[in-house]
């Protein structure tokens, strides 16, 4: 019996093919294109083979055959009920080492793309078993992608963050995802629809233009509107919405795509993906976008002293909602450091080039820090008149996708974990933090404290302003001489008693 057709949008291919580049919407200039077609060789046979309703040419059996399963994000019915099914693959191509200069890499990064979104054909009524777990519904797209031009339906916006990263946010959506959701009967809205509404089958397009973009754009959701944001960002974007929101919060469920440097909710989400370790971080989110699940995503509370200011635009601040970290000591002012442009362009390596200069000065943090644990009442100092190098409170398992910081974490479970050592010196963190890129080898450490905590307070007593930075997901902090700050959950999501609140789609 074949499979019912739905609304697939056509685009130009060659149907004699067994690869061809799906059409590329007009809002994708500059992204290169490549045709890939396979021609029929003397001597070869392109004759059916039929079993019970599947019927596939020889060509398509060796096209499957040759298809890189780690590379599959999305099968859909062919538009042509008798073309069977087309598979999409996405094909990454890795930046080649260069000797160029940092802005020579970063404008090299913004003017090409290292993207191609490629279709298979597949001629038949029936996919293969191992092929079917990509098979977007025949009933059309998933719930959170469908838009509705009801008052009260659900909005999909799509914020693309231009500069998180390497830059290349921009350059996926246009080689990438618009595409998908075309394939998917998904197309932007004009310019002058209203932010919080869209009409049936379309979406919201956002892309930043400053620092506050993003903020921006979580300020005008609804409150009452359900909306379904996909976020081409990297941890900072997480913060930037979820401080942003109206109050009540509206329902929002987080799709990410993770085009930032570290990645780490992400990553820690999909820890425990068994495609993890084949496929890209690209791949898993746009297979999470089309099948994926939403979950209440928790978050923490991070309380500052007053005068505490955020370093890049120097608002004071006085708590930020956080998902994935808040620290002080070695991690802050890795993070703090390496924020630069010259470093930036060199992506997740930034954090090493940094942090080979912070390990010769090798400072000593001069702070307080008193934990309540699960179960009690109270603050008990950690450590009494102890120096730190390290302070860091989490609710993720993985700070970027090889480094484990909290091993005994799981995806959303809600639990906030502290790591923390006290003045080792530069040579024994360095141990330690390869420790943690070892699967999480650091907490068996003698020198490392690691425990489940309800909440964490520092206070800091370094005089020199350059130490007493905070983080809270990648946002900095200054704190005043003698400030503090304080993580706890609280309530344990931002919309507690509120609706839906916050969700992330896992797959």
């Amino acid at each position: 019996m074949s499979s019912p057709r739905w609304f697939v949008r056509p685009f130009n291919r060659s149907t004699m093919a067994t690869k061809a580049e799906i059409h590329m919407p007009t809002n994708a200039q500059g992204v290169e294109v490549k045709k890939h077609h396979e021609q029929q060789q003397p001597g070869t046979d392109n004759t059916s083979h039929t079993n019970g309703d599947t019927c596939a040419t020889r060509n398509d059996e060796n096209a499957i055959a040759n298809l890189k399963r780690e590379e599959i994000v999305l099968i859909v019915p062919s538009p042509n009920p008798e073309e069977g099914y087309l598979i999409y693959s996405l094909i990454e191509k890795p930046s080649s080492p260069s000797s160029s200069s940092p802005s020579e890499k970063a404008s090299s990064s913004e003017n090409k793309t290292p993207f191609s979104l490629i279709t298979t054909p597949y001629h038949a009524t029936q996919l293969p078993e191992d092929l079917s777990p990509f098979l977007v519904s025949e009933g059309g797209p998933p719930l959170h992608l469908r838009s509705s031009s009801d008052p009260r339906g659900r909005t999909v916006h799509v914020v693309v963050s231009t500069h998180s990263g390497l830059k290349l946010a921009s350059a996926f959506y246009s080689a990438v995802l618009s595409p998908l959701l075309e394939v998917l009967g998904l197309s932007v809205t004009s310019p002058s629809s209203s932010p919080s509404t869209t009409s049936n089958g379309q979406y919201n397009l956002t892309t930043t233009q400053s620092a506050s973009s993003v903020k921006e754009f979580a300020s005008s959701l609804s409150p009452s509107h359900p909306s379904t944001v996909l976020l081409l960002s990297g941890d900072g974007g997480v913060v930037d919405l979820i401080n942003s929101f109206p109050v009540p919060n509206p329902p929002v469920t987080l799709a990410l795509l993770p085009l930032g440097t570290a990645n780490a909710l992400f990553n820690s989400l999909h820890k425990n993906d068994s495609s993890a370790s084949s496929s890209s971080s690209l791949v898993l989110a746009l297979r999470t976008l089309f099948a994926g699940h939403a979950q209440q995503l928790p978050t923490f509370r991070a309380s500052f002293s007053p005068g505490s200011t955020v370093v890049n635009g120097g608002d004071k601040v006085d708590h930020l909602r956080g998902a994935i970290v808040a620290s002080h000591g070695f991690h802050a002012s890795l993070v703090y450091e390496s924020d630069t442009p010259e470093y930036r362009v060199h992506g997740s390596k930034r954090f090493g080039m940094a942090a080979s200069e912070l390990l010769k000065l090798s400072h000593a943090y001069d702070c307080s820090v008193s934990v309540r644990r699960p179960g009690s009442d109270g603050l008990v100092p950690l450590r009494p008149n102890d120096k730190f190098n390290y302070v860091l409170i989490t609710l993720v398992s993985n700070l970027e996708k090889t480094f484990t910081i909290s091993p005994d974490t799981k995806p959303l479970d809600g639990k906030l974990r502290l790591v923390y050592f006290g003045d080792v010196g530069g040579e024994r963190t360095m141990d330690i933090m390869k420790g943690a890129y070892a699967e999480g080898k650091h907490v068996g450490m003698e020198d490392v404290g690691y425990e489940e905590v309800e909440e964490v307070r520092i206070e800091v007593k370094d005089g020199d302003e350059r130490w007493r930075k905070v983080c809270v997901d990648g946002t900095i902090i200054s704190l005043g001489e003698g400030g503090w700050m304080s993580v706890g959950m609280g309530d344990r999501t931002l919309a507690e008693g509120q609706g839906e609140g916050l969700s992330v789609l896992v797959g």
